[in-house]
């Protein structure tokens, strides 16, 4: 029985239930780090200077 404020015994965790719990944690973990990597390559294009992949060249000065 789970009381609060006490840790759950080892035995009661099935494996089932464990093996769940770590396919799921590693689904977020991928998507957490797709997304982290996607803000960063955004902050550093910002930093950098250089244009985002959407926007339009800068035109040539002629003169």
């Amino acid at each position: 029985m789970l009381t609060p404020g006490r840790e759950p015994d080892r035995a009661e965790q099935t494996p089932m239930n464990t093996a769940s719990s770590v396919f799921i944690n590693g689904i977020a973990g991928v998507f957490t780090g797709i997304g982290v990597l996607y803000v960063m390559m955004k902050i550093l294009s910002f930093v950098g200077g250089r244009p985002t992949p959407g926007s339009a060249p800068p035109t040539p000065k002629t003169e």
